[in-house]
This record gives C-alpha cells, sequence and structure tokens, in this order.
C-alpha cells in the first residue's frame, strides 16, 4: 500500500507546478477556480486507490462482503408493483468480467444488488409557494448540494410525488444527463425536509452500504471516467438511465472497511484542499505584485522614469513573469503604453486624437450564404467565420466552403492588408481585429460578422490593429457594444469609425508597430517556456501516480 501523504510531501513542486485553469471545482475538493493539475491527478489518485482497497489496509475481524450481499438479499424487501416502490432491475448476467482484482474479503456486486432503490426523478411544473423545492442538475456539485438554484414546484405537480420519492440523508444523487454535466454525485447529509429531484437526477438509496464509499466509487475514474462514452442518447443529450444504473459494477468492501475507506479519503481531500488554498493565495499575491509594478509603467512621467521603472521589471523576469495570466498582463501593458506614447522617444504632444473614421477610404461587410460545414477543399471559395478574426491572428482555415449552386461575390474577397474587425461576437471578443497578411491564401469572402476597412495613406492598418487590441479601444467597446446577452454582443459600423485614437506620424506608427511586434515575440518565447515547463510537470505528476497506483 502507498503512503499517499508522504509521495505529495516528496513531490510538492511537482504536485505545485503545473497550472491550469478550470471552470469548476475538482471531485472532492471545494469550489475553486484555479486548480493544479498535480492536486487533481492527486485526487483521482486517491479514489482509485480508494476502491481497489489499497489506501487502507484489511483487518480480518472484518465481516466479509459477501456475507453482507447474502445479508442484504435477505433484508432486502420484495417490493411488488402495488406497494409502489420499483424495484431496481438488474440483468440477471453473472458477473465474470471485471475491471480489475479485488484484495481478499472484498467482492464485486451491481448497484442494484444493494440498493433499494435506484429511479430518476420526475419532471415537475414550477410555481412558488409549496415551500418543496426541485434538485436539478445544477443543484449536484462535486462540492455538495446547492439548493441556491433549486425552484419550487407547484401544488399540483407535488401530488404527483410518492413519498419515497422525498430524500432523506444517506441518499445518493447522480447527475443523468447531458456532456459534462452528466456523472457529477453526491451523498446527502443533513437534508432538509421536503426535497425531490427532477428526472435529469437519479436518486439511489442503499441503506446496507456506506453511501459516501459508493460516491468515493461512482467519482472515480473508473465510472466517471468513463461515463460520457458508454452512456446512451443522442450526441446533444446523453442519458445514464435507471437501468444502466442498476447495472453498474461496484467493488464492495467489508462495512467496516468501508467506514475507514471513507474517513481516509476525507484526510487526504482536506491535504488537497490545503494545498490548493496556499497555492492558490500565493497565485493572486504575485498577481497583485505584477499589476502593481506594471501599473507603475504606465504612470511614469517622463522617458527617464520609465526607464527606470523598465529596469526594475527587467531585472527580476525570471521571478514575475511566471504565469500565463501574468504574461498577458504584460502584453497588455506594453499595448497600452503603446498608444498612449510612452513605448518610444517621441514628441506625443504633436499626436492628434481623432475618430477612425476620418482615415477610411472604403469599407464593406459580408455575406453569410447557406454553407457546406467543413473547410473549403482544394481552389474551391469560402465564407470566412468570425473566429477567423477573433484570436489575435488571421486564421484562413476557418472557413466554410461555399456550395457550387452559388455563385462567389468577389467584391468581398479579403486580401493582404485589409483590416478586418468582428462585430458580433462575445463581449469579450466584439470587435477583436486582424490584418491579412502578405502571404494569406485567396477566395475566401467575408461573413456577414465581419467588417472590412481599408484605410488612405495617412494611417498603418497595423497600428490600428494595435490600437484595437489595447485596453484604450477594448474599455471603449465595452461601453458601446449592444445586445442583451454577454454571450452575443455586437458593434456597428458607425461605433468602430466613431472610436478616437491617438495618431502619430506615420513613420512612428511604424517603430510602435515594430517595437510592439518584438516584445510581444519575446513574450511569447515567456509562454512557451512556460508551457514545455508546465509539461515536463505534467509527465512528472502523472508518473508519479501510475507509480503509485502499481
Amino acid at each position: 500500500m502507498s503512503d499517499i501523504a508522504a509521495l505529495v510531501a516528496d513531490n510538492l513542486d511537482i504536485w505545485t507546478g503545473a497550472i491550469e485553469r478550470k471552470s469548476g471545482a475538482g471531485r472532492g475538493g471545494g469550489n475553486k477556480r484555479i486548480s493544479l493539475y498535480g492536486i487533481e491527478r492527486f485526487r483521482a489518485l486517491i479514489l482509485d486507490l480508494a476502491v481497489r482497497g489499497k489506501l487502507v489496509p484489511q483487518e480480518v475481524g472484518d465481516e466479509p462482503a459477501l456475507d453482507q450481499l447474502a445479508n442484504i438479499r435477505t433484508s432486502k424487501p420484495k417490493y411488488t408493483k402495488h406497494q409502489g416502490l420499483p424495484k431496481a432491475r438488474v440483468s440477471p448476467d453473472a458477473i465474470d468480467q471485471v475491471p480489475f482484482a479485488l484484495p481478499g474479503g472484498w467482492a464485486w456486486s451491481r448497484l442494484g444488488d444493494i440498493a433499494a432503490y435506484i429511479q430518476r426523478g420526475k419532471s415537475p411544473k414550477y410555481s412558488d409557494g409549496s415551500g418543496v423545492y426541485v434538485v436539478s442538475q445544477r443543484c449536484v456539485q462535486w462540492s455538495g448540494l446547492d439548493l441556491t438554484v433549486a425552484k419550487e414546484i407547484s401544488q399540483a405537480s407535488l401530488s404527483n410525488y410518492e413519498s419515497y420519492r422525498f430524500l432523506k440523508s444517506g441518499d445518493l444523487l447522480w447527475n443523468s444527463t447531458g456532456t459534462g454535466t452528466i456523472g457529477r454525485v453526491i451523498a446527502l447529509d443533513d437534508v432538509p425536509d421536503g426535497l425531490v429531484c427532477d428526472s435529469h437526477v437519479t436518486l439511489v438509496r442503499s441503506p446496507w452500504v456506506n453511501a459516501r464509499y459508493l460516491q468515493a466509487w461512482l467519482a472515480s475514474d473508473n465510472v466517471y471516467g468513463q461515463i460520457e462514452a458508454i452512456a446512451a442518447g443522442s450526441t446533444n443529450q446523453i442519458e445514464w438511465t435507471a437501468q444502466l444504473a442498476s447495472n453498474q459494477l461496484v467493488p464492495l468492501p467489508p462495512l467496516a472497511e468501508q467506514s475507514r475507506i471513507v474517513a481516509k479519503v476525507d484526510k487526504l481531500m482536506a491535504l488537497c484542499d490545503a494545498l490548493e488554498r496556499e497555492s492558490a493565495d500565493a497565485m493572486a499575491a504575485h498577481q497583485t505584485l505584477v499589476e502593481a509594478l506594471l501599473a507603475t509603467l504606465v504612470s511614469s512621467v517622463d522617458a527617464a522614469e520609465l526607464a527606470a521603472n523598465w529596469a526594475r521589471l527587467e531585472s527580476h523576469f525570471d521571478t514575475l513573469f511566471t504565469t500565463e495570466t501574468s504574461i498577458d498582463a504584460l502584453k497588455q501593458t506594453i499595448l497600452d503604453l503603446a498608444v498612449r506614447g510612452k513605448l518610444l522617444q517621441q514628441d506625443v504632444a504633436n499626436w492628434p486624437v481623432e475618430p477612425l473614421g476620418k482615415y477610411v477610404k472604403e469599407a464593406a461587410a459580408g455575406w453569410s450564404p447557406k454553407c457546406i460545414e467543413t473547410p473549403r477543399s482544394d481552389d474551391n471559395w469560402g465564407v470566412l467565420k468570425v473566429s477567423a478574426v477573433t484570436w489575435g491572428r488571421f486564421q484562413p482555415e476557418e472557413n466554410k466552403e461555399l456550395p457550387p449552386s452559388l455563385e462567389p461575390r468577389p467584391e468581398i474577397e479579403v486580401a493582404p492588408g485589409d483590416f478586418l474587425i468582428s462585430r458580433a461576437n462575445t463581449a469579450e471578443l466584439v470587435a477583436r481585429s486582424v490584418v491579412v497578411p502578405l502571404n494569406a491564401p485567396r477566395k475566401l469572402m467575408m461573413s456577414d460578422k465581419i467588417i472590412r476597412f481599408r484605410f488612405n495613406d495617412k494611417i498603418d492598418s497595423e497600428y490600428v490593429n494595435l490600437v484595437h487590441a489595447s485596453p484604450f479601444a477594448r474599455a471603449y467597446y465595452a461601453r458601446v457594444a449592444g445586445g442583451t446577452s454577454s454571450s452575443m454582443k455586437n458593434v456597428s459600423q458607425s461605433q468602430i469609425r466613431a472610436l478616437a485614437i491617438p495618431i502619430p506620424p506615420l513613420a512612428e506608427q511604424h517603430r510602435i508597430v515594430a517595437k510592439v511586434d518584438e516584445l510581444m515575440a519575446l513574450c511569447d518565447v515567456l509562454k512557451a517556456r512556460l508551457a514545455d515547463a508546465a509539461e515536463t510537470r505534467r509527465h512528472l505528476a502523472d508518473a508519479i501516480v501510475e507509480r503509485a497506483a502499481a
């Protein structure tokens, strides 16, 4: 048996080194927005060792699981349809193919054989005032039961709920539908009165087995890691049926060992929580320091002060810019300095601030016909998707092929030097822009979510693109973008033309663009080194997990 706590202590630099951003919590942990790859792997390892009998020692005096199964069979009520409680349907096939060997005293079973009740909830009608709340998938989180998003059921619907559908302490709730949500599972403790679940959540009730142990098994990669691949249903709505749940194999330890396993899992998950808190606090403090030092650059009053502040940062690059977030902050500062005239020595007093539209000599909107869903092939015409212009560089491969039945529109074909901007996208990505490079492929047309500008000879399109990526322009578009949803904002051509930007002399624009390109390349090198180091740490963490699980 592996000493997991010692394993983590000996390899703390690896566990806390490979950083990933995630949208939610890890299995068994709290709801943290920053997750560490090593610790996340450690959580999975804890659960895997727990359900294989490698986390705590077996004890001779424990009642064997086979005896426990026999007792369950004799004590399990013979439910009938007349009594109203549905019986879990279990495949009669013998358990002859099992995922792994079990320790002495353990036995393989099916969930339906050790459960009194396995059933999905009902689809209710909602209405305030009943005092009975419906648990949905959103309520079932790895961090526990979240009733802040639960809705009340109507009195009319409530009359259709049998008494056994009301939730009890010791019940398991198992999300049963939806990519990304299916498979989340929690064991209930101290359940308030008046709770039922809807049809997207399966209720598992087993008074003879430790619910927290069952949760550990169902949350482990042995089940949770496979569930989407084997669930029934369409691509957009995968389903984990009550029949699949009932037939789910379970490695069953003696009842006393189940309690010891749960206690050990709780202790080790608490260690994970502590490591995550420590790492998250350190990352937050680090980012605060980076932002404070970068702010000194923007607030510099003259070239001498800026040079001194930059030298201070430059001498600590290796310790300051060690995360993607800090490097992204550096990029934004570089752009901010550029549009403020602080990146190079120059006479900013001679820079007029004028609307972009003054320099536009030609503008055009795109076209969105019904296209073939795949990118164009050979030398066929294609229509650019908005994703072709929203990620900092022109991505011509992001297109759909124009069907042969439609005539292309050469007047909206993009050409080298074109300034392209997205007029509709998320709040973060709307009004993102690119300049079409010299080597760009031809026969690609703009979609109707893309606007093209061509400028007169007083302004450089690359400089305009730089301005659009800066905090100055992003703040402007955040103010003026329309739309009621953050998932789809839009800007008009007139709003883009109205953007007031500082206009240095043309030669100055070229020097600014060159300097920004040079510094952005440095940032990209820093990110590449960071990614290489993180990948190495991930491989090391994976190797440690594999060694521990062997």
